[in-house]
């Protein structure tokens, strides 16, 4: 797929997996994971507190919002989430048009960079990661998450065999429906966490593996890199 088909079928999956709703769900459960997720990614980023903070896939701006420090940058793929993003940031973060594939800014330019619930949507993670690499000043931070597809896809078997949510829907004024598998159409890769580890290893040192929302029950990992 080139980039320009690329560019149109990811807004046309942005549009109906709207990852928006996630943060805001009528579902408990998922909104609960989410917040827990985005706590654990926020206290990561207070700890280092670099000047120049970089949000690799930003969306609608969720996480970028949650940021008390630092000069933010978002850059996006969709032009319709990051216009999501404008209106809910205003002024607190620069933010940019793009495939981060062929990042567009400078080496060495960023303290921290986050890349949370994105590297699965990419074409090609391993590229993703060298140029995050290339963005971060040699003592920078990469906070990067992903979801456990595997668990997740065995707790949605569960969640259809016995339906326990009959109205089915993540937010109760979208018509949007969950998918039965995490693959089914918006997630090109589907990373087994050591596997991940050691693709990460080719770029950075893994500092933690935080597991979301606990040890036993990890729905979605959180990583903790340095510069390697």
């Amino acid at each position: 797929m080139d980039k320009n088909n690329f560019r149109k079928w990811n807004e046309e999956m942005a549009a109906k997996y709207n990852p928006e709703l996630f943060h805001d769900s009528a579902n408990i459960f998922i909104r609960w994971i989410e917040g827990k997720r985005v706590k654990r990614i926020i206290a990561s980023a207070s700890a280092y507190k670099g000047k120049g903070v970089l949000e690799v896939g930003c969306g609608a701006g969720n996480i970028l919002e949650k940021i008390p420090f630092g000069k933010l940058f978002g850059i996006d793929i969709s032009d319709a989430l990051l216009k999501r993003a404008q209106i809910r940031l205003s002024n607190k973060a620069y933010l940019l048009l793009g495939n981060a594939e062929i990042m567009p800014f400078k080496d060495k330019t960023f303290d921290i960079a986050i890349c949370s619930e994105v590297i699965e949507h990419t074409q090609n993670p391993g590229v993703l990661l060298e140029n995050i690499s290339n963005i971060l000043k040699p003592e920078g931070k990469l906070i990067i998450s992903i979801p456990n597809e595997k668990l997740i896809n065995a707790l949605k078997k569960i969640y259809f065999f016995i339906s326990i949510f009959r109205q089915n829907t993540l937010h109760k004024d979208t018509k949007y429906r969950i998918a039965k598998k995490m693959d089914d159409e918006w997630h090109l890769h589907e990373f087994q966490i050591n596997d991940f580890i050691g693709l990460l290893k080719k770029n950075f040192i893994v500092n933690r593996v935080c597991r979301i929302p606990y040890y036993f029950l990890p729905v979605r990992y959180v990583i903790l890199c340095s510069k390697g």
